[in-house]
């Protein structure tokens, strides 16, 4: 840019010079000057249009790993293109923007392909990869032109995987027959082996009516052994059993655990379902290998425990079930082993498997009953008590899910000025936490006290009493105040309150001013209910006194002293441009942090105002932050931003405010879109406004728990 500017001082001065002493010489060579700009331009412009830019990347990758990810980069002109910037941005590593240049010349009709490699350095989820961008330059390097693909393509990383020693007991041993995925004797598969005669204590839904219309007589219908074993895994995803922050989260261990029972099963030849109830249902049917294996890690890091509980079953009841083929068991003629049966994890209804506390699955290996699995999946939604195990991270999970109501509370403060213009707060009566119609009522005396030291001022005091107003006490006034909290949000508290104040008249008498209403206060704001001039004597150095309300939300004693990390990006993109910066904040439990970006350019496509030259824009972010770790786990964010604008002579200025309040898990990614500035009355810009609201300004979050 700089180079190029100078280009246009020199040359304009050449072609002056050259007109103003008529110097045909200079004039040429300021006019060859003005057509090598011209065919720099055109040429960082045209090579740009014939070029196509393709990523080839396999959509999946373990924590930790290297991915490689492929460009195709093509020339379908016939155009040579030089100096092609490459732009990606890879969601799942840390340093998420990837840069690549290719020097050329990159002839017309060419493909070139281009690698970098990054590794998948943040945790297991949905990242996004993308988008790509494109930009080029002359061979001079005097002009840059530039364009973004905007596809977004969602890439998978799953946990890191472990194999899990002593699997192999939780069922059957692979087959020493692989080629052979049943046996021709009785056993439970799909295979059909034949027909035999009834016995006492057969399953009356396995009887043969054909067989035994034509026999007259009962009949039983036989399988064959099936060979392959199924790895069958129950998740536990109701809300209720959900506990912890972070990676100490219920859910965390679900996951991780579940990926390596998973993935150790896969490797060893088994048949993997896995089922889950929830919101939304997981269900992965039986299969193998590994492309199988990887779907199953795919459903479990969308898993989330937010299922609603069933209608809860007797523990006595759940005994038949297991009775019945639910349950992991070990013994003779029961899934193909002998071993002891402290050798396999066994449930209890409702509560946790001996030996593994920390994870919300129940393992339950067997030989192939894809029919029985699919019957006991159904008991588990009518409520038959499916035994699982249940992780409590922070050693207790509450059994029902009852919504937390926030408290708050109220704090009425005298303040009084003196008489050199100081204001200070002189008493002030604070509540106890309230929710819901809760009240609060208190009477407040202003009273003078004798200064020290011979001065001839008089301080004031603050005497207060719970309950209805008493006789005032001296010239100064007596309030009574009583407020009720309506509900309390994170920096939005609505309040409603209610104060009458008498002088030297009893209170049996009408009061000198009262007032009731209800406002929205914001946590540590203060709203003004009542000013009293002052102008007696015995009021000392006073010259008035004021009657303040505000409101906070108490913080809860375990997180208290909690530390929330906040990662936040600024993403500016438009007018083929693209802007990022980034800030890294720490706050405690229930603390507001200011975040300012600092002012940065942007040239807008509009024509410049003859005064000026120029369509340079200034434009600034600023906000704050406020978070709170709920008791389930997740994080109460509030976001609010301002986005500003003005022109770089700043003879106007405009603004735009947005806010965002949700709830999220640690780690999760949360984006808040900030409105364009509205136009500014007296000022004659729509295209500058336009160009402004063309222009997209994001704030990214990333909230994360500090140990």
């Amino acid at each position: 840019m700089t180079y190029r500017r100078f280009l246009y001082v020199a040359i304009g001065f050449v072609g002056l010079l050259g007109l103003a002493l008529r110097v045909q010489a200079l004039a040429l060579l300021a006019l060859g000057g003005a057509a090598l700009l011209l065919t720099a331009w055109r040429e960082a412009r045209r090579g740009l249009a014939g070029l196509t830019l393709r990523r080839d990347l396999y959509p999946s990758a373990f924590e930790d790993d290297e991915v490689p990810v492929s460009l195709a980069l093509e020339n379908h002109s016939r155009r040579t293109s030089w100096l092609v910037e490459i732009g990606d941005s890879f969601g799942p590593a840390v340093a998420e923007r990837q840069a690549l240049l290719e020097p050329g010349p990159l002839h017309g009709a060419r493909r070139r392909r281009l690698t970098y490699r990054t590794l998948c350095s943040r945790s297991w989820g949905i990242h996004a990869v993308g988008p790509l961008r494109l930009a080029t330059s002359d061979p001079f390097g005097l002009f840059h032109a530039e364009r973004s693909e905007p596809e977004v393509a969602p890439f998978a990383v799953f946990p890191r995987v472990w194999s899990v020693a002593g699997l192999e007991k939780l069922g059957a041993r692979p087959s020493l027959s692989p080629q052979e995925i049943t046996s021709a004797r009785p056993g439970q598969s799909l295979a059909y082996f034949g027909v035999r005669d009834y016995r006492p204590g057969d399953d009356l839904r396995r009887i043969h009516w054909p067989a035994t219309a034509r026999r007259g007589s009962p009949a039983i219908k036989e399988h064959e052994v099936d060979l392959v074993p199924y790895f069958t895994l129950f998740l536990d995803l109701d809300r209720a059993h959900r506990a912890g922050t972070g990676l100490k989260s219920t859910l965390e261990y679900l996951v991780r655990t579940s990926a390596c029972l998973v993935w150790t099963a896969a490797r060893r030849g088994d048949l993997v379902q896995v089922l889950g109830e929830g919101n939304r249902s997981l269900v992965v049917p039986p299969g193998a290998g590994t492309l199988h294996a990887t779907h199953a890690l795919y459903e479990l890091i969308r898993a989330q425990q937010d299922g609603r509980p069933a209608t809860r079953t007797p523990r006595a009841s759940v005994a038949p079930a297991a009775e019945r083929g639910g349950g992991c068991r070990s013994g003779p003629g029961r899934l193909g082993g002998d071993e002891p049966a402290d050798a396999v994890l066994r449930a209890r209804p409702g509560g946790a498997a001996a030996g593994h506390p920390h994870h919300s699955v129940h393992a339950r290996c067997g030989l192939a009953r894809r029919r029985t699995a699919m019957r006991t999946m159904g008991r588990a939604k009518a409520g038959a008590g499916l035994a699982a195990l249940v992780a409590v991270a922070a050693g207790q999970a509450t059994s029902d899910d009852v919504p937390v109501r926030p408290k708050a509370t109220l704090e009425f403060r005298v303040v009084a000025t003196w008489a050199g213009g100081e204001t200070h707060p002189i008493g002030s009566f604070g509540t106890g936490p309230l929710e819901g119609a809760e009240s609060a009522t208190a009477s407040m005396q202003v009273k003078p006290v004798e200064g020290g030291g011979g001065s001839p001022c008089r301080n004031s005091n603050v005497v207060m009493a719970p309950g209805p107003a008493k006789t005032p006490d001296g010239p100064l006034p007596l309030w009574q105040v009583e407020g009720k909290v309506r509900r309390a949000e994170m920096d939005d508290i609505q309040v409603e309150y209610a104060w009458k104040r008498w002088s030297e008249a009893g209170v049996e008498s009408s009061p000198d001013a009262s007032s009731r209403g209800e406002a929205h206060l914001s946590e540590g704001g203060r709203m003004l209910l009542d000013f009293v001039p002052v102008f007696e004597a015995s009021s000392g150095c006073w010259h008035n006194v004021a009657l303040e309300l505000s409101a906070s939300i108490p913080e809860d004693p375990p997180f208290k002293d909690r530390r929330i990390g906040y990662d936040v990006w600024l993403v500016s993109e438009g007018h083929g441009s693209r802007l990022t910066r980034r800030l890294q904040l720490i706050g405690k439990q229930g603390e507001k942090i200011a975040f300012d970006y600092g002012v940065f350019r942007s040239k807008l496509p509009v024509a410049p105002r003859p005064d000026v030259g120029t369509a340079v824009v200034e434009m600034t972010v600023t906000g704050s932050i406020r978070s709170r770790i709920q008791p389930d786990g997740s994080i109460e964010i509030l976001l609010a931003a301002e986005r500003g604008a003005h022109p770089s002579d700043g003879h106007w200025f405009g603004g735009a405010y947005g806010s965002k309040r949700v709830r999220a898990t640690p780690g999760e990614t949360l984006r808040l879109e900030l409105p364009p500035p509205a136009p500014v009355a007296g000022v004659d810009e729509p295209d500058t406004f336009k160009a402004l609201a063309e222009q997209r300004v994001a704030l990214i979050l990333t909230p994360t728990l500090m140990e």
